[in-house]
Formats: structure tokens, sequence, C-alpha cells
């Protein structure tokens, strides 16, 4: 399973009703790797977006974006914009603190 997929499962499971055992397991790992931030859980259930939430917060809350993924490659790290269906743009930066990128900056 790659690092997004993981993600994607685990706003999946995140929005169903019971609690299983693969619900509990995935913040642990995900938390544990740096690739999700606790406080970004409560954004899952609501599927919204905030600056500074981890790309894997994103996936977990809005799933892999639907038009694709550009990347920009510039001094100071690779940065990406994911292109989701609806006019969503979201920018997200190389991070210090975690494994994975960080949202800063969403078009509507």
């Amino acid at each position: 399973m790659k690092w997004w997929d993981a993600c994607v499962a685990r706003g999946r499971e995140k929005r169903k009703p019971a609690d299983t055992r693969r619900a509990k397991a995935l913040p642990l790992f995900l938390t544990s790797e740096r690739m999700l931030c606790p406080a970004e859980l409560g954004h899952v259930n609501d599927r919204t977006l905030d600056i500074g939430m981890t790309e894997c917060g994103m996936f977990a809350s809005k799933v892999m974006p639907s038009g694709g993924v550009n990347h920009t490659t510039a001094a100071l790290g690779t940065t990406s914009q994911y292109v989701y269906g609806s006019g969503l743009y979201v920018y997200t930066e190389p991070s210090r603190d975690y494994s994975v990128g960080v949202v800063r900056a969403i078009q509507h």
C-alpha cells in the first residue's frame, strides 16, 4: 500500500459508522510515520481543508485529485499543485516537521 492510499483509506474508515480495527490502526500508523497530524482528524469528517494540513490529511479529507498533480522543482524543493474537479486547487510545499508536504494555499 502506498502512503497516499493509506491516507485515503483513513478518511474512508473515519467516516464509517462503526469503529473497525483498521480505523483504529490507520491513524496510529500515519501519526507515527509523521504523515498525519492528530489535529487534522476533525477535517476528515467534514471533508474540509485548511492551511497547514499535511498532504495525507488532505487526501483523507478530499481523496485523490481528479484533475491530476503538477510539480514545480525550485531551489527550496518541489512544490505541488493538486487539481480537484470543481475548480479547487491545493498547493503544497515540503515540510520540516512531517515526512509529506504541507498545504500552503487553497484556491477555489
